[in-house]
Order: structure tokens, then sequence, then C-alpha cells
């Protein structure tokens, strides 16, 4: 109001007063919007692993990591009429900024049933279950053919990175690896095949040191890359990721692919 007074007295003409009234306002809101990103935090950055690792360097993240409980389920809702079943990923506190990539293979990491990858941001559609015996958030990844996939494998194994940053200080920028949990879901009672429901948290150490990647903001846009990748083995996880390491650095929200028969890696 005091700029458009002020802009009122600058010249007889109402046109000119009205332009003046345009560029007052107009620059008062410009410096109030850029003060806001400057100094006040969005509530999606109050949340995000970005703020806290920027502005608190006392932060321990890899405490954080660990109490977060981070890991893999897999099932359909209670009462649930859904033929699919489901893989989602639970933690007890609601992590943003980081991505991931989840795929399910046979024993010797030749061939995928399922994949899913992503980065997990404030659009990211969750469900909070709070109970006095629950506290935890649960973030669907997408529908899997089990009954089909064990027609083809009788061994499933679950791989997962995440790809965390770290706090500034930590450790270089080209040097990030990303945690991993590798394990076997498939479990036998006599002739059947089940699925372990819950797989086991990922911790802070669980590090694959055989992949880095490189985050760095560019006139305010991220750029996310694969800068090193080492495949030890033909069988090894990280095989997977070479097949899809072209995928999981651009992508923004969620995918995921259901191959219930199953496809070769060199055909992705």
């Amino acid at each position: 109001m005091l700029a458009c007074v002020v802009a009122w007295q600058i010249s007889p003409s109402i046109r000119l007063r009205v332009l003046w009234m345009v560029l007052f306002t107009g620059a008062i809101f410009g410096a109030g919007l850029f003060l806001q990103k400057t100094l006040a935090p969005t509530p999606s950055e109050l949340i995000s692993i970005d703020f806290f690792q920027n502005n608190f360097p006392n932060l321990h993240l890899s405490s954080f990591f660990d109490c977060a409980g981070l890991h893999i389920s897999f099932g359909r809702a209670l009462a649930s009429r859904d033929p699919f079943m489901h893989f989602s990923l639970f933690q007890k506190l609601m992590f943003l900024g980081y991505k991931f990539l989840l795929a399910i293979s046979d024993e010797k990491c030749s061939r995928l049933f399922f994949v899913a990858f992503g980065r997990l941001d404030s659009s990211v559609d969750y469900r909070h279950m709070w109970t006095p015996q629950i506290q935890t958030v649960e973030i669907p990844l997408g529908d899997f053919s089990l009954a089909k996939a064990l027609q083809e494998t009788k061994s499933l194994h679950l791989n997962l990175w995440l790809f965390i940053p770290t706090p500034k200080g930590w450790a270089k920028e080209k040097n990030l690896h990303p945690r991993m949990l590798s394990q076997e879901i498939t479990t036998r009672l006599g002739d059947n095949v089940g699925v372990g429901l819950y797989s086991g948290n990922c911790t802070w150490d669980s590090v694959d040191t055989n992949l880095e990647f490189e985050r760095r903001v560019i006139l305010g846009f991220p750029r996310w890359q694969i800068t090193r990748l080492v495949i030890p083995s033909a069988e090894s996880p990280q095989a997977i990721l070479q097949a899809l390491s072209g995928k999981v650095p651009g992508c923004k929200g969620i995918q995921c692919y259901d191959y219930p028969q199953g496809v070769q890696i060199e055909k992705l």
C-alpha cells in the first residue's frame, strides 16, 4: 500500500501512475519471494535430507538412518480383494531427497522379475500408520506377479540400493556410495515356496563400494549421475544396476515394471 501511495505521487499522468504502481509492487513481491527462498525453508525442505545436512553441522545422519528402520515389505492389505501382491518401502522416519532402485531377480542376477526406482520427494504417495504399537510410513512401490515368477524360478532375491546424500565434509561429492540391501526373500516349507513378508533393515554401514554417484546443483537444477560402477562377477547384483544405470539418474517420480515371465538383463 505504501508503494502504491508513493507511485501515485510521482507523475500526474494516470497511465504512468499505474505503471509505477505495478513496478513497485512487483519489485516488493519479487524481493519477498527471494528472501523467503533464501532465509525460510518450505515445509518439504524441513523433512528433507538436504536441509538437515546443509543447516545442522552436528547432525549424525547415520544415527537417523539406522533409527528409521528402513526395509521392504511384501503383501496386500487385510481383507483386500486385490489379486496382486504389492511391494512397499517402510521407514519409521520420513526422509526425502534420495533415490532408490529395487530389483527382484533370480539367484544368479541374470533375470529380473520386478523393478522399481525413483526419487523420494514431497510428491510421493505415502500412508502414515500411527498406533501405540506401530509408528511408520509406507510408500507403495508397485504390484508384483508372485505366482508367475515362482513358476520360472524357485529362488527370488531382493536387491535394494539407496542413494543417500552424505553431509558435506563427510565425503567428497565424487566419492559417495549408495547403501545396499541384498538377500533371498523366498522361503521353503516342504514342496511349497513362499516369500518373506519383510526384509531385513538397511543399515548405514551396508555400503556398496562398487558404486559411486555424484549430485550437483547447476543454476538451481539438480544434476545426478553414476560416476563409477564395478561389476565383481557375472552373477553380482551390480550387473542389474549396469542395465538400469541410464534410467535411475534421470528419474523423478517412482516408476515400476513387473515382468511375470522374467526378462534377461541384457535385453532391458
